[in-house]
């Protein structure tokens, strides 16, 4: 069979006068149609999705990315002083090299998350887009989150599973010390067996030591606002995460719909729970930032995730501390950048001085 033979007419189907657009009755339908489309509805609308959100976040940092990079190329080249007794290599190596700030590779770990602050999202954008007065567990889950978008040299692997086996190991065989202490000696004070079992076993110290075996040393500042400070709290916080003030990351709990709860949980993290100079370089910014002072009643408290993963509150059977720092301990009687910290600032609407801080009892939230 011939090939002229295979093809289909198209007569009566296809001609030269036919529209790309369909008859006077489809271009109608599809003009009414288009009319109807409420342009500022859809995007009012779609505004609200992540994937906009992050859209917009990046053209935001290229933008700026571009316009710093147009700044540094702008900035004149150092002159070197004429010296001919000047090596030229010596000049290389001790003249130092200043990076423009473009050079800088931002990263979020939880980029692309409903829940998380996005790469090139303004502050205010971001509690615009999650109030944290207002939303709910059920809408993005039990954290709102902001990442220090500086912190990744940071990271490193967590292995809580094994962290968990070992640790929780160590606590069954300190409780059955303990109860074979006092089957020996019943008629012992339970505070003299503690102190015979915290000179044998030293487990605050044990437990450090298998945290750091497998990488588990985060640990955070912790603050209870009230549901009328919660957002300009929230807010501070979060925008001194982002500009590398604080800690690698912030979080803040949502509403959960309990009436019962007056306040909410805020940590700032902080990547090793053991560097004991970065805990109190964050602490300090919190008292720069008029968040926290020495007057406060009990002040805030730090407390490693290695505890919370082994979810050891203020009354346990170990006799261990829930927290491992308090601001009112560390900050009584000294003095940050020249100044007594009671004379910091106040961002809040309530004075510290009169607040009462809550505990972690209350917040079971992974």
């Amino acid at each position: 069979m011939s090939g002229e033979d295979e093809m289909v007419s198209g007569s009566g189907w296809v001609s030269d006068d036919s529209s790309f657009y369909g008859d006077e009755e489809d271009q109608h339908r599809l003009e009414n149609l288009s009319g109807g489309l409420e342009c500022a509805h859809y995007w009012e609308k779609s505004s609200r999705f992540l994937n906009t959100i992050v859209l917009k976040a990046r053209k935001q940092l290229l933008d700026n990315t571009i316009a710093m990079q147009k700044s540094a190329e702008a900035m004149p080249a150092p002159k070197q002083l004429a010296d001919s007794n000047t090596d030229a290599d010596t000049v290389a190596m001790d003249t130092p090299k200043i990076l423009p700030e473009a050079a800088i590779v931002f990263h979020n770990r939880m980029q692309g998350m409903s829940e998380a602050w996005q790469l090139g999202e303004s502050i205010d954008d971001f509690v615009a887009r999650l109030p944290p007065a207002t939303t709910r567990i059920d809408a993005v889950g039990p954290w709102i989150w902001v990442m220090n978008p500086y912190a990744r040299s940071r990271h490193r692997s967590e292995h809580i599973h094994d962290f968990k086996d070992a640790s929780e190991e160590l606590l069954r065989r300190y409780l059955d010390r303990r109860e074979q202490i006092e089957t020996e000696t019943p008629s012992k004070a339970k505070g003299a067996i503690t102190r015979r079992l915290n000179a044998e076993c030293d487990l605050p110290n044990q437990i450090k030591d298998l945290a750091m075996k497998h990488g588990v040393l985060s640990g955070k500042w912790m603050f209870f606002p009230t549901a009328k400070d919660l957002p300009r709290m929230w807010k501070a916080l979060a925008e001194g995460t982002i500009q590398n003030r604080l800690g690698t990351g912030a979080k803040v709990a949502t509403d959960n719909g309990s009436a019962k709860s007056g306040s909410r949980l805020i940590c700032i993290y902080t990547h090793d729970f053991t560097d004991t100079e970065d805990v109190r370089r964050v602490l300090d910014e919190l008292v720069r930032m008029g968040l926290v002072d020495a007057d406060m009643p009990q002040g805030i408290f730090y407390k490693c995730d290695a505890y919370t993963h082994l979810d050891i509150k203020n009354k346990n059977d170990y006799g261990l501390r829930a927290s491992l720092y308090s601001s009112k301990t560390l900050l009584a009687g000294e003095r940050v950048s020249g100044q007594r910290v009671s004379g910091a600032s106040r961002i809040m609407s309530t004075p510290f001085s009169r607040m009462k801080q809550s505990n972690l009892n209350d917040f079971q939230r992974d």
